[in-house]
């Protein structure tokens, strides 16, 4: 108690970013590749390397947060995090960041294309055309783990810890610096950066408008989650 939060300046928070953005982008390129070549399946590396890199991002946010003298209670996390329940307004907000990031994503999907035209994408990126996954049921078991570690990390990360001490710092400006970070962390995949960059703002945009992180977590869950339902209808053959 009686804890003041301080201000993080825009060097660390983006150092923070591009720290983290380095390291998964490591792990992407080179860890991928080294998992394949000691005999692991496609998508059984594309999980190791995920959830190692989303796991960084937990471990770092709790570091962070003990180091600021914090104890590991639910009230104290709810506290810092701002893991505030949702109101009417907070739904509205959401919803209309949404509609912002999942009609950026699709209408901007052709700048992939045109990327590939000129570089080629990586390994982990291509699933293989002969890889089939009808009847792997345990695929949805294992991208549900995925995505819930991916949200809530990234969350805890970005908008529960470095959101906050961002706004103290930019104060009105925070939303766009931040989402402008957000995206930059995604430069490991720079095929995806313009699909990635209105959403990102679309996020700091909700969580400093409700000055909460629950919107983000709810907004990330419902958007990755995507990637469940398009598994598991792959999954049970009603897709190819």
């Amino acid at each position: 108690m009686g804890y003041q939060l301080k201000a993080m300046g825009l060097w660390v928070s983006t150092s923070l970013f591009l720290g983290a953005g380095v390291i998964t982008g490591v792990l992407f390129v080179y860890g991928f590749d080294a998992l394949i070549d000691a005999g692991f399946d496609f998508f059984t590396a594309l999980s190791i390397v995920g959830l190692s890199s989303f796991l960084l991002l937990g471990i770092t946010a709790a570091v962070l947060y003990r180091r600021e003298g914090h104890v590991y209670t639910w009230q104290a996390l709810k506290t810092r995090l701002r893991l505030k329940p949702m109101t009417g307004r907070a739904w509205l907000y959401t919803a209309i960041a949404y509609v912002v990031v999942l009609a950026s994503y699709l209408g901007l999907l052709f700048t992939v294309r045109i990327y590939a035209e000129y570089f080629p994408l990586p390994q982990w990126y291509r699933i293989p055309a002969d890889v089939s996954v009808v009847g792997a049921y345990g695929m949805i078991l294992s991208r549900t783990l995925l995505v819930t570690v991916n949200v809530l990390c990234e969350e805890f990360l970005w908008r529960g810890y470095i959101l906050p001490r961002q706004e103290l710092a930019h104060g009105k400006h925070t939303w766009w610096i931040h989402g402008t970070q957000w995206a930059c962390y995604h430069l490991f995949k720079p095929w995806e950066f313009l699909m990635l960059w209105p959403g990102c703002l679309a996020y700091g945009w909700v969580c400093t408008k409700t000055q909460s992180t629950t919107p983000g977590i709810i907004l990330h869950f419902g958007l990755n989650g995507l990637g469940i339902v398009m598994v598991t209808l792959a999954v049970f053959g009603i897709i190819s």
